[in-house]
């Protein structure tokens, strides 16, 4: 099997001396072997990724039969293993084609199979970009700085609006952020090094309190619903009221937690790898 990359075929196991030069190729080639050797920092940065992809693939396949049985938390595992695969194709569109992963709609339809077939696609052919062939440190950093940088606005923005609704927001896209900054610095980590490595803990511990943020923000509106409904219907909602409160409360002291988590990841030591 080979690689094809603007027209030209690279070969499994094809030795590194008899791929072009990349100034004579057009768009740079990205040799792959079958042996698929641990990735480096000198890695090129489309073999990182497709690594990292292939995981995710062969992590799908096997929950699928856990998911057909209803075994406990398999639908969980399916959902974070799709959203994986989702975010990493949006984090590193500068290595892979947009137009080679049009199923990105297939990640959130039903279209289960044909999923798998385009995903068995991708990692057979994939759409690299001429960046594809640059070293990882150099070229695959800028996909987790760019979320950190926008989970950072985020979380500058929470801070600076009143307590309430537009906080709540800006919370929630931090939270999303979050997760694409370390979904990406995740799949980066096997060549780019320990750094990326503590990176990705650091925004998972981030993304773990703003996710029990936003479930107490969802579960305060329940908890409202349920007593306006309950009040016109002549039933007591006074029960309803002190869960709605200690959601609040609950919500507040996460906030805090959440402030705290962002600086202790925005220290220096964890973000100078991505510069």
């Amino acid at each position: 099997m080979a690689v094809n990359v603007n027209g030209m075929k690279i070969g499994y196991g094809m030795p590194a001396a008899a791929v072009l030069p990349l100034d004579r190729v057009p768009g740079g080639q990205v040799p792959r072997t079958a042996s698929q050797p641990p990735v480096t920092s000198s890695s090129p940065a489309g073999l990182v990724i497709l690594a990292y992809l292939r995981t995710r693939t062969e992590g799908m396949r096997s929950l699928d039969p856990m998911v057909r049985r209803d075994e406990p938390d398999a639908v969980h595992r399916m959902r974070v293993t799709t959203r994986r695969l989702r975010s990493t194709l949006r984090s590193f569109r500068h290595i892979l084609h947009r137009e080679g992963t049009q199923l990105l709609a297939a990640l959130d339809s039903d279209r289960y199979l044909s999923l798998l077939d385009d995903l068995d696609w991708l990692l057979d052919d994939p759409p690299f970009t001429a960046r594809a062939a640059m070293p990882a440190a150099e070229v695959l950093p800028a996909a987790a700085r760019h979320p950190w940088q926008q989970a950072d606005r985020q979380m500058h923005r929470a801070r600076s609006v009143a307590a309430g609704q537009l906080r709540d927001e800006a919370l929630h896209q931090a939270r999303k952020a979050a997760r694409r900054g370390r979904y990406a610095s995740e799949a980066m980590a096997p060549a780019v090094g320990k750094e990326a490595g503590r990176f990705t803990k650091q925004m998972k511990k981030v993304q773990s309190v703003l996710g029990e943020h936003q479930d107490a923000v969802i579960t305060r509106q329940v908890a409202r619903e349920l007593g306006i409904s309950a009040h016109l219907t002549g039933e007591n909602a006074f029960s309803y009221g002190l869960l709605y409160e200690r959601d609040v409360c609950h919500g507040q002291r996460l906030q805090v937690e959440a402030q705290q988590a962002w600086k202790r990841a925005s220290r220096p030591g964890y973000l100078h790898w991505m510069r």
